[in-house]
């Protein structure tokens, strides 16, 4: 089975220029197809000793809309603008973690029952995205614009 891969490059703009930047003749293009807004609210779980980013995983919940998608990261190689990802991602019920879906995931080989208990949310950020999707020929980029906040 092959992991799903993300491929994510994150740049930092300076919010007077995210007015010219959709302007710019490429997004006025999405814009004309189907841009989409959305307000996401997600919240990171780990231990009190960080055990899952030290192991470079990361567990989030996010609400959506009205759904709950579970999303569980592992990092592949070294931290940079460009990050190279495998990445779990599933609908789930509530607003709370679904261990028993990490079966087939990274996240499986560290999650042990004392680990579990350990687990509690310890941030949440709360994101405005739109989203402009690009298409040029057979290749499909998603450019998201987010203006965040975090909470501890």
């Amino acid at each position: 089975m092959i992991s799903p891969r993300e491929i994510e490059l994150k740049l930092e703009v300076p919010e007077a220029a995210l007015v010219l930047l959709t302007r710019t003749p490429l997004l006025r293009e999405s814009r004309a197809g189907s841009k989409r807004s959305a307000s996401l609210v997600s919240v990171y779980y780990d231990t009190d000793t960080q055990k899952l980013r030290k192991h470079g995983l990361t567990l989030r919940v996010r609400l959506i809309g009205k759904r709950h998608v579970q999303t569980i990261k592992r990092v592949s190689g070294v931290g940079s603008a460009l990050m190279d990802r495998l990445e779990w991602e599933q609908d789930i019920e509530d607003a709370r973690p679904t261990l028993a879906l990490v079966r087939k995931t990274s996240l499986k080989s560290i999650l042990s029952k004392k680990t579990q208990a350990q687990l509690k949310p310890l941030f949440e950020t709360r994101v405005r995205r739109k989203v402009f999707p690009i298409r040029s020929g057979s290749s499909e980029i998603e450019l998201s614009i987010d203006t965040r906040r975090l909470y501890a």
